[in-house]
Protein backbone atom coordinates (compact mmCIF):
# COMPACT_ATOMS: atom_id res chain seq x y z
CA UNK A 1 0.00 0.00 0.00
CA UNK A 2 1.35 3.43 -0.88
CA UNK A 3 1.87 6.12 1.74
CA UNK A 4 -0.78 8.42 0.18
CA UNK A 5 -3.33 5.58 0.37
CA UNK A 6 -2.41 4.82 3.98
CA UNK A 7 -2.71 8.53 4.83
CA UNK A 8 -6.13 8.68 3.11
CA UNK A 9 -7.38 5.66 5.07
CA UNK A 10 -6.00 7.05 8.35
CA UNK A 11 -7.67 10.41 7.73
CA UNK A 12 -10.96 8.77 6.72
CA UNK A 13 -10.98 6.58 9.84
CA UNK A 14 -10.33 9.59 12.10
CA UNK A 15 -13.11 11.61 10.44
CA UNK A 16 -15.47 8.63 10.69
CA UNK A 17 -14.88 8.25 14.43
CA UNK A 18 -15.36 11.98 14.94
CA UNK A 19 -18.65 11.91 13.00
CA UNK A 20 -19.94 9.03 15.14
CA UNK A 21 -19.03 10.85 18.35
CA UNK A 22 -20.70 14.03 17.05
CA UNK A 23 -23.83 11.99 16.14
CA UNK A 24 -23.44 13.50 12.65
CA UNK A 25 -25.37 11.08 10.47
CA UNK A 26 -24.72 13.11 7.30
CA UNK A 27 -21.01 13.15 8.11
CA UNK A 28 -21.02 9.39 8.66
CA UNK A 29 -22.85 8.74 5.40
CA UNK A 30 -20.53 11.07 3.47
CA UNK A 31 -17.60 8.80 4.38
CA UNK A 32 -19.38 5.63 3.23
CA UNK A 33 -20.12 4.28 -0.22
CA UNK A 34 -23.79 4.78 -1.20
CA UNK A 35 -24.36 1.00 -1.12
CA UNK A 36 -22.30 0.34 2.02
CA UNK A 37 -23.19 -2.70 4.13
CA UNK A 38 -23.31 -2.40 7.93
CA UNK A 39 -23.75 -5.35 10.25
CA UNK A 40 -24.03 -5.05 14.01
CA UNK A 41 -23.24 -8.59 15.13
CA UNK A 42 -25.86 -8.71 17.87
CA UNK A 43 -28.81 -11.09 18.01
CA UNK A 44 -31.73 -9.64 16.03
CA UNK A 45 -29.69 -7.29 13.83
CA UNK A 46 -29.29 -8.21 10.16
CA UNK A 47 -27.04 -6.63 7.55
CA UNK A 48 -28.26 -3.23 6.39
CA UNK A 49 -27.34 -1.83 2.97
CA UNK A 50 -27.60 1.62 1.46
CA UNK A 51 -27.62 5.21 2.65
CA UNK A 52 -31.32 5.59 3.47
CA UNK A 53 -31.56 2.33 5.43
CA UNK A 54 -28.35 3.24 7.28
CA UNK A 55 -29.65 6.75 8.02
CA UNK A 56 -32.71 5.20 9.67
CA UNK A 57 -30.65 2.67 11.66
CA UNK A 58 -28.06 5.21 12.83
CA UNK A 59 -30.89 7.59 13.77
CA UNK A 60 -32.36 4.84 15.94
CA UNK A 61 -28.97 4.24 17.61
CA UNK A 62 -28.50 7.91 18.48
CA UNK A 63 -32.10 8.28 19.71
CA UNK A 64 -31.76 5.18 21.88
CA UNK A 65 -28.28 6.16 23.11
CA UNK A 66 -28.27 9.99 23.06
CA UNK A 67 -24.99 10.26 24.97
CA UNK A 68 -23.22 7.64 22.80
CA UNK A 69 -19.46 8.07 22.76
CA UNK A 70 -16.76 5.78 21.37
CA UNK A 71 -13.40 6.00 23.12
CA UNK A 72 -10.75 4.64 20.77
CA UNK A 73 -8.25 2.24 22.35
CA UNK A 74 -6.35 1.03 19.29
CA UNK A 75 -6.48 1.32 15.50
CA UNK A 76 -4.93 -1.13 13.05
CA UNK A 77 -4.59 -0.49 9.32
CA UNK A 78 -3.55 -3.00 6.70
CA UNK A 79 -4.04 -2.75 2.98
CA UNK A 80 -7.66 -1.60 2.63
CA UNK A 81 -8.78 -2.74 6.07
CA UNK A 82 -9.26 -0.69 9.24
CA UNK A 83 -9.78 -2.38 12.60
CA UNK A 84 -10.85 -0.13 15.47
CA UNK A 85 -10.93 -1.27 19.09
CA UNK A 86 -12.95 1.04 21.33
CA UNK A 87 -15.24 1.36 24.32
CA UNK A 88 -18.80 2.58 23.89
CA UNK A 89 -20.21 4.58 26.77
CA UNK A 90 -23.90 5.43 26.69
CA UNK A 91 -27.14 5.55 28.64
CA UNK A 92 -30.22 3.91 27.16
CA UNK A 93 -33.07 6.39 26.60
CA UNK A 94 -35.61 4.24 24.73
CA UNK A 95 -36.33 0.53 24.24
CA UNK A 96 -33.58 -1.38 22.44
CA UNK A 97 -34.29 -4.87 21.03
CA UNK A 98 -31.79 -7.72 21.32
CA UNK A 99 -33.28 -10.83 19.77
CA UNK A 100 -36.64 -11.54 21.41
CA UNK A 101 -35.85 -9.37 24.45
CA UNK A 102 -36.03 -5.59 24.74
CA UNK A 103 -33.79 -3.48 26.93
CA UNK A 104 -35.56 -0.63 28.71
CA UNK A 105 -34.08 2.59 30.09
CA UNK A 106 -32.76 2.32 33.64
CA UNK A 107 -30.82 5.57 33.82
CA UNK A 108 -27.63 3.61 34.42
CA UNK A 109 -24.69 4.30 32.10
CA UNK A 110 -23.11 1.37 30.29
CA UNK A 111 -19.64 0.63 28.96
CA UNK A 112 -19.34 -1.90 26.15
CA UNK A 113 -16.12 -2.99 24.41
CA UNK A 114 -16.44 -3.06 20.63
CA UNK A 115 -14.43 -3.78 17.49
CA UNK A 116 -15.16 -2.40 14.03
CA UNK A 117 -13.84 -4.01 10.87
CA UNK A 118 -14.08 -1.48 8.04
CA UNK A 119 -13.32 -2.04 4.37
CA UNK A 120 -11.81 1.01 2.66
CA UNK A 121 -10.67 0.06 -0.86
CA UNK A 122 -7.84 2.30 -2.09
CA UNK A 123 -8.52 4.88 0.62
CA UNK A 124 -11.97 5.65 -0.79
CA UNK A 125 -15.36 5.45 0.92
CA UNK A 126 -16.02 2.67 3.38
CA UNK A 127 -17.85 -0.19 1.65
CA UNK A 128 -18.54 -2.43 4.64
CA UNK A 129 -18.58 -2.13 8.43
CA UNK A 130 -18.89 -5.09 10.78
CA UNK A 131 -19.29 -4.16 14.44
CA UNK A 132 -18.69 -6.76 17.15
CA UNK A 133 -19.56 -5.92 20.76
CA UNK A 134 -19.13 -7.57 24.15
CA UNK A 135 -22.57 -9.20 24.25
CA UNK A 136 -22.54 -9.77 28.01
CA UNK A 137 -21.71 -6.12 28.74
CA UNK A 138 -24.35 -4.96 26.25
CA UNK A 139 -27.06 -7.12 27.79
CA UNK A 140 -26.08 -5.99 31.29
CA UNK A 141 -26.14 -2.35 30.15
CA UNK A 142 -29.58 -2.83 28.64
CA UNK A 143 -30.89 -4.39 31.85
CA UNK A 144 -31.34 -7.85 30.27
Amino acid sequence: MTSPTLRAITDRAAAYGAAWNAHDIDGILDLQAPDMVFHLHVEGFAEVRGAEALRELFGFFFAALPDYHAGLRRAHLRDSLVILEYDITATLAQPFPVGVEVGVPTGNPMRVAAVDVLHCPDGGPFTRKDTYVDGFALRRGLGL
